[in-house]
């Protein structure tokens, strides 16, 4: 990158859009390629690479005098941006193979064996890979070189406990159960462990709540309802629900607030094995009564931490959830940070199947000052996109002229 221009994949660019208004305000120099690659390497943590050899085909334009690249240098540029990034050229026999190869590592059908297939060529000529089955992973390697990539083949059948924690919101409640009937009638393998804490008569309108929806309809023993006291802590709540699981066991914690699409539990099951999973959801605006994701309707909750998915065995590795903060708010924080110090793989990424509709928020003063700090400002965050806050303003402005 440079005075020459960027050269971004387009899955780069649709992995870095969502932070460039973020970037936009964090402007430390007045190089928009420094700014660029600031942004890139903040959000993604991928360096921009510097191709010094086309800094002898490109030049300032500075004189009108001269010209702004040198004779014959258009082939040149051509070789090296096509030898930089391998261009796909496969016949219809090599890509139907591909497919199929695709689709059988899909079903879970690829045996243990060799197969070789085109992928790619470039000016470097034509690149051939190996495919090998080992057990539940197959490595691509160059024929005659070493593995090159690594894909992992998912057991779709792995079961994972969803643990919701719940205190009061029985409305939202009983839409995340009926989201949760249209999740497994698709996948027969998910369980749900219900952690309900509070007082006796916060516990009493939850198991109502739950009795009126017929637990029992979602199938035999996939529903687990349990108590974690009071005063209401969502941490230690998590914690009771996680103990129940074995070693082996991959859950993810999900909040009543949610909607999930099932591309998401594939998403989870995938990426919570052997690693620390939290997905970025898309908050919805108060002001905004659609669920399209939009900059006008909502915003990716990149502050908050609280849904995340593994194995048991992984989270052993943490000291659990802070059990002594009490409400919501800094457990997730805290664990997280836990995961990081004890050099656990995390993923991080957005996760468009997940969705929080917008619904009132109460900051009570009994937490504690950062817990109270965070809840203000998660309220205040929820209110309306920047545009639609200035053009209130302007409008209330000339309304008072």
């Amino acid at each position: 990158m440079g005075g020459p221009g960027v050269l971004f994949s387009n899955e780069l660019i649709r992995r870095i859009r969502p932070f460039l208004s973020t970037c936009t305000k964090e402007l430390l120099t007045e190089h928009e390629d420094v700014e660029i690659g600031r942004c890139v390497w903040k959000h993604l943590a991928i360096s921009c690479t510097n191709s010094k050899d086309l800094q002898t085909l490109f030049f300032q334009n500075w004189s009108k005098t001269r010209r702004n690249v040198e004779s014959g240098s258009e082939e040149r540029v051509a070789k090296h941006i096509a030898e930089g990034k391998p261009r796909t050229a496969i016949n219809k026999e090599e890509k139907n193979e591909i497919l199929d190869f695709r689709k059988a590592l899909s079903q879970n059908r690829v045996k243990s064996g060799e197969r070789s297939f085109a992928v790619c060529s470039s000016s470097a000529g034509k690149m051939l890979l190996q495919a090998t089955s080992k057990g539940s992973h197959v490595i691509l390697k160059r024929k005659t070189a070493f593995p090159i990539a690594k894909i992992i083949d998912v057991n779709y059948h792995q079961p994972i406990t969803f643990i919701t924690p719940v205190s009061g919101r029985e409305d939202n409640l009983m839409r995340f159960l009926e989201n949760w009937r249209k999740l497994v009638e698709n996948d027969k393998h998910l369980n749900l462990i219900i952690a309900v804490g509070g007082n006796a008569k916060e516990v009493s309108k939850i198991r109502n709540t739950l009795r009126d929806f017929e637990l029992d309809s979602l199938g035999p023993r996939r529903v687990s309802v349990i108590e974690c006291g009071e005063p209401f802590a969502r941490g230690r709540c998590l914690n009771h629900g996680i103990k129940l699981l074995k070693l082996e066991n991959s859950f993810y914690i999900c909040d009543v607030d949610l909607v999930l699409q099932s591309d998401s539990v594939r998403r989870i099951r995938f990426l919570s094995k052997d690693n620390a999973y939290f997905p970025v959801f898309f908050s919805q605006y108060e002001t905004s009564n659609s669920t399209e994701i939009t900059e006008q309707n909502g915003f990716w909750r990149s502050f908050s931490f609280g849904m995340a998915a593994m194995q048991k065995s992984t989270f052993d590795k943490s000291g659990g959830f802070d059990k002594f903060l009490f409400g919501w708010g800094g457990e997730d924080t805290a664990l997280f940070e836990d995961l990081v110090r004890k050099e656990v793989k995390i993923v991080r990424a957005i996760d468009p199947g997940l969705f929080h509709p917008w619904h009132s928020k109460s900051c009570p003063s009994n937490l504690s000052a950062k817990q109270h700090l965070d809840c203000v400002s998660t309220r205040a965050s929820h209110k309306s996109s920047k545009t639609m806050l200035s053009r209130m303003f302007f409008a209330d402005k000339l309304n008072k002229m």
